[in-house]
């Protein structure tokens, strides 16, 4: 009986912690790149820096100066920030950056929902 009320004591800590850590998990980190996790201090950075916000309908994405560049310039894959090989990606004809047909064989469900959405304003 003592052991019963152990594991279900447990349990329930434990699915306190797994909630506590997928809150945080949703949440963007917003003092540090995305890409690289270059940490920025928010409360002391210059022009050179500051984060830059990337252009997405669906998520919060924040890059250093540099990853902002590879990415709008296609050399990194602008979901998942690693290197895009021509042959493994191609060309968003929404935002004309490189995605990785994995990536977007992972996150189309996302990003058809917020297309729809766009889709709908004049």
């Amino acid at each position: 009986m003592l052991q019963s009320v152990v594991a279900a004591n447990d349990s329930m800590k434990s699915n306190e912690e797994a909630q506590a850590a997928k809150k945080t998990r949703e949440l963007p980190n917003l003092s540090e790149c995305h890409s690289c996790h270059l940490r920025v201090d928010i409360a002391n950075a210059n022009a050179k820096s500051k984060l830059n916000v990337l252009y997405s309908e669906w998520r919060i994405v924040l890059l250093c100066k540099k990853c902002f560049s590879r990415v709008e310039s296609s050399e990194l894959c602008s979901y998942c920030f690693s290197t895009s090989l021509s042959q493994e990606s191609f060309s968003c004809r929404q935002c004309n950056r490189r995605v990785h047909r994995h990536c977007d064989s992972e996150y189309q469900s996302v990003v058809l929902l917020s297309d729809s959405s766009s889709a709908t304003e004049f």
